[in-house]
């Protein structure tokens, strides 16, 4: 696999955020295809398609790239190196600061008093 410098809007920090809030690798199925990493990582299939075509991805392609196949553990070690080399694009942000949590959300509780939620 070729090592190259990768644009400052690489997905693996969004993608990385993305599966620790999914509950971690292990609910990854444990060969990972295209359609799983597009769902639950957020990562755009030409994008993927872009980096298998020029072997920067880790896996197989079985007949085309998009018969894509990897081993979870595999792919998800792809994600950490790739995540801790770009830092998270939010100012101020240090490379060793997570993602913020989401938005809290405005909403009503049972009596229609306003609360915030998660």
């Amino acid at each position: 696999m070729s090592h190259m410098t990768l644009p400052a809007d690489h997905p693996a920090p969004h993608a990385l955020a993305q599966i620790i809030q999914q509950g971690g690798i292990t609910t990854f199925p444990e060969v990972v295809t295209l359609s799983d990493v597009v769902t639950r990582c957020g990562i755009p299939l030409a994008w993927l398609l872009h980096q298998i075509a020029n072997d920067a991805l880790p896996g197989s392609c079985l007949g085309g790239t998009r018969m894509w196949r990897c081993q979870r553990q595999t792919f998800f070690e792809w994600v950490k190196e790739h995540a801790n080399e770009h830092p998270y694009q939010l100012a101020g942000a240090q490379r060793s600061d997570p993602p913020h949590p989401a938005t809290p959300r405005a909403r009503n509780d049972y009596r229609g008093r306003p609360t915030l939620s998660h």
